[in-house]
């Protein structure tokens, strides 16, 4: 004699052969597959916690040597941000290069800046004119907003004894004037009685083209190549604190013009 099983009172218990499944039941049925997700998500929850809290005292002191490090060194202070002064070409970045680049600035490294910013501006175009002698030797001059009559040179850096002339045009997001880079370089073919060996140069972020001069009457320079090269180049020379967390800090904000 055979005897049919009939399934118990499990979750997922079909009726006996024969019977149909009513309203009701289906509602059981359901309901008891909702409580095994909701039962399985609660283990799942469970065994988070647990992970979490074996990693807690590891992450409470990563976070504490974090917070320390913050107190000690501030790596996230960078004043130029903080002063929203990163894209102000004409009262920072301008007057801060030409500072950099005199001989005789307050940064007190004499020709170490002016060297390294020569020597970045070759390194990207073999054709860019240098000083056919020691430049330490002479006395060396840096102006910056030269008014020229025909507009204003934002950087002029000249050595008269060397008969040597850099013009820097620096542009951040301001656009060109019309035909700004010819009317410089007309003043600088009519000074070159005086200054044989000239380059001047257009100063921009990315090293863009100049979209109204003529090819080959200028040179491109960018701030994250040449700008920065120069900055990254003296860095390690520098022993002043002070003056190597503010070129630390700059060289931050001209990566990221």
């Amino acid at each position: 004699m055979t005897t049919e099983t009939v399934p118990g009172p499990g979750i997922f218990a079909t009726p006996p052969r024969g019977e149909k499944l009513d309203l009701e039941q289906v509602s059981r049925l359901l309901q008891r597959y909702q409580n095994l997700k909701d039962a399985q998500a609660w283990r799942h929850v469970e065994n988070f916690k647990e992970t979490f809290n074996g990693f807690r005292p590891h992450m409470e002191s990563l976070l504490a040597e974090a917070q320390e490090k913050e107190r000690l060194h501030a790596p996230s202070f960078n004043l130029f941000k903080v002063l929203h002064l990163e894209t102000r070409e004409d009262e920072i970045h301008t007057p801060l290069i030409a500072e950099l680049l005199n001989p005789r600035g307050a940064h007190g490294q004499k020709f170490t800046f002016l060297r390294a910013f020569i020597r970045a501006m070759q390194s990207s175009d073999s054709n860019f004119p240098v000083p056919d002698q020691d430049i330490e030797q002479y006395v060396w001059f840096v102006e910056t907003q030269k008014y020229i009559g025909q507009g204003t040179l934002d950087i002029v850096v000249s050595c008269p004894a060397l008969s040597y002339l850099i013009v820097i045009e620096n542009k951040i997001y301001a656009g060109e004037q019309p035909d700004q880079l010819a009317r410089y370089s007309g003043w600088m073919h009519d000074n070159q009685e005086w200054y044989s060996t000239q380059a001047l140069i257009y100063l921009t972020p990315a090293g863009d083209e100049s979209e109204t001069a003529v090819p080959d009457s200028y040179f491109t320079a960018s701030y994250h190549s040449q700008i920065g090269g120069m900055l990254r180049a003296v860095l390690p020379g520098i022993s002043a604190s002070h003056l190597r967390e503010t070129i630390l800090q700059y060289l931050e904000v001209v990566q990221k013009i």
